[in-house]
């Protein structure tokens, strides 16, 4: 959730300083993918199994014709 609010944080600032450049956001794009994987420990330990969530935020933009 962290990671998410932090991504957020920067495309709000991305997208107010971009637009004091003569720019304008043309697309936004949000990626979020869910991986299981397990570990396998030695014999003597249990196996495990680890999830992990990744979040990628992608903003295009388009220079302003002036």
């Amino acid at each position: 959730m962290r990671k998410i609010m932090f991504s957020l944080a920067i495309l709000s600032a991305l997208n107010m300083y971009g637009c004091s450049l003569g720019m304008t956001p043309d697309k936004t794009s949000v990626k979020v993918s869910n991986t299981m994987s397990s570990i396998d420990k030695a014999n003597d330990e249990k196996d495990q199994t680890k999830n992990s969530l990744t979040l990628s935020v992608v903003q295009d933009f388009k220079w302003d014709k002036e």
